[in-house]
């Protein structure tokens, strides 16, 4: 039996096309789709892998779920409706036990969809075809999994004996900005595509035919009473549980036409030696809109002077003000015998990193580049208030996990102490 054609725009929202076409031409090996309730997410990876298997007669696909009970309702049904809305029934064969559909090709020979639960990861070592090779992998609910490990053992199991392979994580964004997936998400990677949407992205048409207009009155009704959860289930954003320090960040690419318009830059660094990370930042402050940008940020563990002076040589800031941890006066004289003479102490008050996190907080928007302020980025997001036994959180800020933001906050004291007032002068 010939394989039927196929047209992706009659199945999927315009919203994925550019996702699509990256996933025909494999540009990418791994796909990450997250999005709120409605986003055509898991309906548009389904598409893609019938639409695979009928384009390459040695294609197979395995879809996982965490827990393996959970296949049935969620992630099965959600393969079976796509099959009955496209038509594709008299091509592909639905078996219940165990759970796959499987589609014999022109020669005859069979391919399969396969339904697994990852209770154990070593699962997927059985994961072996009667016919070609596993090419695609579908990760549903990717956040319920135990992390990347658990992926990555997958994928080194399964992702092999081929030319080609995707695998294709969906997923909710969990509240926590902390959580896994998130940070994932944010960690640039060559070879993996992020792609986020939200049901008021797809055209109104297709919003009423595949949602209905229950869903969007309800949705709406949760944005008027519960903007917060509507942010979360509906828009896929991470509206974190309470103890994060800074809810005025955002990860995004800074673009060069944004860098060409600094005017305030400011260079900050904390000593770290051994056990902590020498922490080196770069950003730019536009007072008007009291947006900070944090576009550069490098160190690492283990550096003494020498090592610091490379990386202050290799950011080409050897002639620039750098402000630095006070702490280590003996450092400072160092760097500035090896070369470094902008380099100077920071302030000392003992209120005064109180202050600088207040600032901080405090300013419209962080804006971090998570390319080429990685550390930053993941610093920002990650950095919490301690909690409490009964479940409130602390009001002091944690001294740990803040090397980067202890280095902008160095880096804009000048910005600080003229924000507080004469009280910080004395």
């Amino acid at each position: 039996m010939s394989a039927p054609v196929y047209n992706f725009a009659d199945y999927v929202s315009p919203v994925f096309d550019e996702v699509i076409e990256d996933m025909m031409g494999f540009r990418h090996d791994q796909y990450l789709l997250g999005g709120g309730r409605g986003s055509f997410k898991s309906t548009t990876t389904s598409v893609r892998g019938y639409m695979g298997i009928m384009d390459d007669p040695d294609a197979n696909m395995v879809v996982f779920r965490k827990v393996k009970d959970t296949i049935a309702g969620t992630v099965f049904a959600r393969y079976l409706k796509t099959l009955r809305q496209n038509n594709l029934g008299k091509y592909f064969k639905v078996h219940n036990s165990p759970q796959r559909i499987t589609f014999t090709n022109r020669h005859g020979l069979r391919q399969e969809i396969r339904f697994l639960g990852l209770d154990k990861a070593d699962k997927s070592k059985s994961a072996e075809f009667e016919h070609g090779y596993c090419k695609f992998a579908h990760f549903e609910e990717l956040d319920q999994f135990a992390g990347w490990d658990e992926i990555h053992t997958v994928l080194e199991s399964i992702g092999r004996g081929g030319p080609y392979f995707q695998m294709i994580g969906t997923y909710n964004p969990p509240e926590s900005l902390a959580s896994w997936v998130n940070v994932l998400a944010r960690t640039a990677q060559p070879n993996r595509l992020v792609h986020i949407s939200n049901y008021t992205m797809h055209p109104r048409e297709l919003q009423e035919r595949w949602l209905g207009l229950p869903f969007l009155r309800e949705a709406e009704t949760v944005k008027e009473l519960q903007p917060e959860k509507y942010r979360h289930v509906y828009l896929g954003e991470p509206t974190g549980t309470g103890g994060e320090v800074f809810k005025n960040v955002t990860i995004r690419r800074i673009t060069e036409e944004e860098r060409a318009m600094f005017k305030v830059k400011r260079n900050g660094l904390d000593f770290g030696f051994t056990n902590d990370p020498t922490a080196l930042s770069q950003s730019a402050y536009d007072r008007k809109t009291r947006k900070l940008y944090i576009y550069s940020t490098d160190g690492g563990y283990g550096m003494f002077e020498e090592d610091i002076m490379q990386l202050i040589r290799k950011h080409e800031l050897e002639h620039q003000y750098i402000i630095c941890d006070s702490s280590e006066p003996r450092a400072i004289a160092k760097l500035r015998l090896l070369g470094a003479r902008g380099v100077r102490p920071s302030y000392k008050k003992a209120d005064f990193p109180r202050f600088g996190m207040n600032w901080l907080r405090s300013r419209a928007e962080i804006i971090i580049d998570p390319v080429t302020a990685k550390e930053a980025a993941d610093e920002f997001t990650l950095y919490q208030f301690d909690k409490l036994r009964d479940g409130s959180f602390r009001n002091d800020y944690p001294d740990r996990d803040n090397h980067w933001i202890d280095s902008t906050r160095y880096a804009w004291e000048d910005e600080i102490r003229f924000a507080e007032g004469p009280k910080i002068f004395t």
